[in-house]
C-alpha cells in the first residue's frame, strides 16, 4: 500500500511539473536560450580573439562544462524555488500536513524537475554540438551514471538552501553567487585539492568519458567510489539541513508565512 501511494505521489508531482513547464514554456525555454547565447558568445568570441585552432583544442571541455552547468543549476535551484513558490501560493503548510510530509514531497519534486532539466540540457548539448561542429561520441550508460552522481552535489546544496528559504523566504539573490561557485568548480584544474568542490571531480570524469567514449568499467574503481561517496555526503548534509530548517520554521511559527 505504501509503495502504491508513493508511486501515485510520484506521478502526481511529475504531472504537475510537466504541466507547469508547458504552461510557462516561454520562461522554461528562456533558460536554455540564455545558456546557448552565452555559449555562442564564448565560441565565436573565442574564435575571434585567439583563433579557430586554440578554441577548437578546448571545445569539448567547454561543451561538457556548459552542459553540466545548465543541469547543475537546475538541480540546485529547484528545491529553493519550490519552497518560495509554495510559501507564496500559501500551500507550503498544507504540504507539511499531508500524509507524505514536506520532506518527501520536496524530494520527489526535486527529482521530477531534475528529470525535466535533463531533457532541456540534452537539447542544449545537441545545439552546442551542431553549432560548433564538434560531436562527442560518448557512452550513454557511462555518462548517465556520472551525471547522476555529479548532480547529487548540486541537489544536496539545493536542499540545504531550500531549507534556508523556508525560514527566510526570499533568497533568490543567493542563486547568483552559487552560479559563480558552480562556474569556478567547473573551471577548476584537475587537481585533487579541488575534488571536494561540487561538480569539480565529476566534471573531470565526465569530460574524459564524453571525449573518448570510455565505458564505465574502464573508469578506475577508486574514482567511482570517491564520486559516489561525495554524492552521498552532499545529499545527506542537504537533507539534514533541510529537515532542521523545517523543524525550526515550525517551532517559530513561520512555516506558512511569506
Amino acid at each position: 500500500m505504501k509503495a502504491t501511494a508513493t508511486w501515485a505521489l510520484t506521478r502526481a508531482v511529475l504531472g504537475r511539473e510537466i504541466a507547469l513547464f508547458k504552461r510557462y514554456w516561454i520562461n522554461s525555454l528562456s533558460g536554455i536560450l540564455t545558456t546557448y547565447i552565452m555559449f555562442l558568445m564564448l565560441f565565436f568570441g573565442g574564435q575571434a580573439a585567439v583563433g579557430d585552432t586554440a578554441i577548437d583544442d578546448s571545445l569539448a571541455g567547454i561543451i561538457v562544462g556548459f552542459f553540466l552547468w545548465s543541469l547543475s543549476f537546475s538541480a540546485f535551484q529547484t528545491p529553493a524555488t519550490a519552497v518560495s513558490d509554495e510559501a507564496q501560493w500559501g500551500t507550503l503548510e498544507q504540504l507539511y500536513m499531508s500524509p507524505f510530509g514536506l520532506n518527501r514531497v520536496m524530494a520527489l519534486k526535486a527529482v521530477a524537475d531534475l528529470a525535466i532539466g535533463a531533457i532541456t540540457s540534452i537539447l542544449l548539448l545537441v545545439l552546442m554540438m551542431v553549432t560548433s561542429g564538434t560531436f562527442l561520441a560518448f557512452n550513454v550508460g557511462t555518462v548517465s551514471v556520472l551525471v547522476v552522481l555529479t548532480m547529487c552535489s548540486a541537489l544536496g546544496l539545493g536542499l540545504a538552501f531550500g531549507g534556508v528559504a523556508i525560514i527566510y523566504k526570499r533568497i533568490s539573490n543567493v542563486f547568483l553567487l552559487v552560479q559563480f561557485l558552480f562556474l569556478g568548480a567547473l573551471a577548476a584544474p584537475p587537481d585533487p585539492q579541488f575534488h571536494l568542490l561540487p561538480l569539480a571531480f565529476g566534471n573531470d570524469l565526465l569530460r574524459g568519458a564524453m571525449e573518448t567514449g570510455t565505458p564505465l568499467w574502464e573508469i578506475p574503481a577508486a574514482d567511482l567510489v570517491f564520486l559516489g561517496t561525495k554524492a552521498a555526503v552532499y545529499l545527506l548534509v542537504g537533507f539534514v539541513v533541510f529537515s532542521a530548517c523545517v523543524r525550526k520554521a515550525k517551532r517559530d511559527g513561520v512555516l506558512g508565512h511569506y
